[in-house]
């Protein structure tokens, strides 16, 4: 009884062992390297450290108690699977007397020693899958940092991501069947650290990275020789590039940025993950701030589109309110007021609009300064439903700012302006910074290098390391692949791996060093 109760226990406590972990910020399973879980299960291991549920759940005790659940888990789940299946086809008298006991009874039977055979087999494979593993961590050889150049500079010898690839002539666009690739990022082999992959591999030439759209799956093209920019299809539309979609439909464009890339030689414990901070964190929606304002025709595009988008939504909303509410007078006077300012508000815009909307194809920015403050006192409001009280009349709350006040937080805030146009703005400021620096104006340029810069000393790309997600492939030394290239999710690029992780590329050793790319292998990291 005290083993069947074990075994139906040890899923729960392995699947809770996990929740903790979820709760407590992944300590465990989300650092990697010594501190992490494979590190500190090993530890336990070898040591034959006795841990206890006491305090919070620190790595060495999680991983231990979770290897053990885990295994005896796995190890009772086989055997309930294999019950069932063989429940379903032996007939009855022979299931009892396989067991020994009468219908409905429990069996004193212990484990064959194919079962403990089987169990030490599934323990050993996994003591020994964790210990390949960690070996890239423990590994003292030289790493790739791929880090994005800011303040930006154009040198023909830089790597890059994003863009557009620079090709020989004569060279086809690489395909998967039917489909285009879409052009990743280019490497200058001959800026590799001369120890990366324990020297193997060419350091001549370059490398283009291309994905595939949808499943992202790699190719390469390494060449020598005179280089010029290819035309092909932009990344814009990919899977993985999605993160700037919305913004680059509006302003047409194809491409994401092409940020040129320093790359440092480093060891592992030097990569770092990092946090990459909100662009906009601690900014006032001022349009008289000059690092707000539009800096050119497309960038004052958005924000005429947003805010009449925006004036117009309110101004749609209040009038639905105002003949569909049902509260008391008061409540109704309220909404009757709101509806006549939102569409106040909206007409006042448009007049604005109309003398504003000539420098969008003829940008003066001296001549526009004068309706930046016009606009931060149109007003509008933020609504929020409290519900329905004992007499069923629905209560809420309105509160009337200027456009350059932010808002309560409300069931309106989402549809505030200052959202999708700080957005928009970012990603014109990008493709402006990316292509021309000098298109930003001083102001706009100092603050985005202040905050690029913070946000370039986290993670942003490696080679020849242990990858800072988790992959299933064993990697490293003791392994015949090694890591190509890994790259973050980035908002920098515009790219986006899985639920923000990393996309991993790993290449066949003996390929590596015949400088042979044809077969790339992908994972994307969790």
């Amino acid at each position: 009884m005290l083993k069947r109760i074990f075994v139906i226990l040890s899923p729960a406590l392995f699947f809770w062992i996990i929740a903790l972990d979820l709760l407590n910020g992944f300590p465990v399973l989300m650092k990697p390297g010594k501190t992490g879980f494979k590190a500190a299960l090993l530890r336990a291991i070898a040591t034959g450290v006795d841990v206890t549920l006491v305090g919070p759940l620190g790595a060495p005790l999680a991983a231990g108690v979770l290897f053990v659940m885990g295994a005896v888990a796995a190890w009772g789940m086989m055997r309930f699977l294999n019950a069932a299946q063989r429940a379903g086809s032996i007939p009855q008298n022979r299931a009892q007397n396989a067991v020994g006991s009468q219908p409905g009874s429990a069996t004193n039977a212990k484990p064959s020693a194919a079962d403990l055979k089987l169990r030490n087999e599934f323990i050993q494979r996994q003591l020994e899958t964790f210990a390949v593993e960690q070996r890239p961590w423990d590994a003292d050889r030289p790493v790739a940092r791929l880090t994005p150049i800011v303040p930006i500079r154009f040198d023909d010898t830089d790597s890059w991501f994003g863009g557009k690839p620079k090709l020989p002539r004569e060279t086809p666009w690489p395909q998967m069947g039917d489909t285009p690739l879409r052009f990743l990022c280019q490497i200058n082999l001959a800026s590799l650290p001369k120890g990366l992959w324990s020297g193997i591999g060419p350091r001549e030439g370059w490398l283009a990275i291309f994905l595939h759209p949808e499943t992202a799956e790699p190719a390469a093209l390494h060449f020598k020789g005179e280089i010029e920019e290819q035309n092909g299809p932009g990344q814009i539309g990919a899977s993985w590039a999605s993160w700037y979609e919305k913004e680059a439909a509006f302003s047409g464009d194809e491409q994401l940025p092409r940020w040129p890339v320093k790359i440092e030689e480093g060891r592992q414990d030097s990569l770092g993950a990092g946090q990459i901070g909100d662009v906009w964190s601690g900014f006032q929606p001022n349009l008289e701030n000059p690092e707000m304002q539009p800096f050119d025709e497309n960038s004052l595009s958005s924000l005429l589109k947003i805010m009449e988008d925006f004036f117009a939504k309110q101004a749609e909303i209040m009038n639905h309110l105002s003949y569909s509410v049902n509260s008391y007078p008061e409540n109704i006077e309220l909404l009757n007021n709101s509806k006549k300012i939102s569409q106040n508000s909206l007409n006042e815009f448009r007049k604005l609009n109309k003398l504003i909307s000539t420098y969008t194809t003829n940008f003066n920015e001296e001549k526009l300064s004068i309706f930046y403050n016009k606009i931060n006192n149109i007003k509008y409001y933020s609504y929020e439903l409290i519900g329905r009280d004992e007499n069923n009349y629905e209560n809420f709350n309105i509160s009337h700012y200027f456009l350059r006040d932010v808002p309560e937080r409300s069931s309106s805030i989402q549809n505030w302006w200052w959202r999708p146009y700080s957005s928009q703005l970012y990603w014109h400021i990008l493709n402006a910074y990316t292509q021309n620096p000098a298109r930003l104006r001083p102001e706009m340029r100092n603050r985005m290098e202040t905050i690029w810069n913070q946000d370039a000393k986290c993670f942003y790309g490696a080679m020849g390391h242990a990858p800072l997600g988790f992959v299933d492939t064993p990697l490293g030394p003791d392994t015949n692949t090694e890591v190509l290239l890994e790259l973050a999710t980035s908002k920098m690029q515009g790219w986006i791996w899985g639920d923000l992780c990393t996309i991993v590329l790993t290449i066949d050793r003996d390929a590596l060093a015949r400088g042979d790319f044809s077969q790339l292998e992908m994972e994307i990291t969790n």
